[in-house]
């Protein structure tokens, strides 16, 4: 606080400038990212959540009769999914009656949710949908998903509003030092005619 009361006012002011508008671009560029973060794990989840709808569909008939092969070439559809890296249908009964992995990207996940609940674990989701068929619960399939196209789209996001962040604060800088003599010019004109 010393420092502060012994600079000369163009200081003063251009300083006050630069903490408030600092402050201010900081506080919003957090904001902005935690929105964007959060709005890329919804989307990640409604897009999931879309996959086991239409899969568990597909898959009903299958479940109901029992047929592994049918299950199986309907898990297989997923090898156009980048994103699914593992898939499981069970009976009702626990039973995996078919099953889905992309080896390269797979990881196992501590746990399981609820049906038609997800779970994130650091770069994988993992979501749960009840098989229905005619009314009826007939098994339950498991999809995990791969985020890391995800994070390392945010971290291209978070990057843009560094540097967004970056140029504001340059350009503050610079609009200060312009800016600032038209008041701090008139005051030591002032105190300059004062002390004489």
């Amino acid at each position: 606080m010393i420092l502060y009361r012994n600079l000369p006012i163009k200081r003063k002011l251009m300083l006050i400038g630069l903490v408030t508008n600092g402050v201010a671009v900081i506080l919003l560029s957090v904001i902005f990212g935690v929105g964007e973060w959060l709005e890329q794990r919804s989307r990640a989840v409604t897009t999931i959540a879309v996959h086991a709808g239409i899969i568990a569909d597909n898959a009903a008939p299958a479940l109901m009769f029992s047929d592994e092969k049918a299950a199986n070439e309907v898990l297989a559809r997923l090898g156009r999914e980048t994103t699914i890296v593992h898939a499981v249908l069970q009976n009702t009964f626990g039973e995996v009656v078919a099953r889905f992995h992309r080896p390269v990207r797979n990881k196992v996940v501590p746990s399981l949710p609820a049906a038609d609940e997800h779970l994130f674990f650091s770069d994988q989701l993992v979501y749960a949908k009840n098989v229905v068929h005619a009314g009826e619960t007939v098994g339950i399939l498991y999809l995990q998903s791969d985020l890391q196209d995800l994070y390392w789209t945010m971290w291209r996001q978070l990057l843009l509003i560094a540097a967004a962040m970056a140029v504001a604060l340059a350009l503050a800088l610079f609009l200060f030092t312009r800016l600032q003599k038209s008041i701090s010019d008139p005051i030591d004109s002032l105190v300059a005619a004062m002390t004489h």
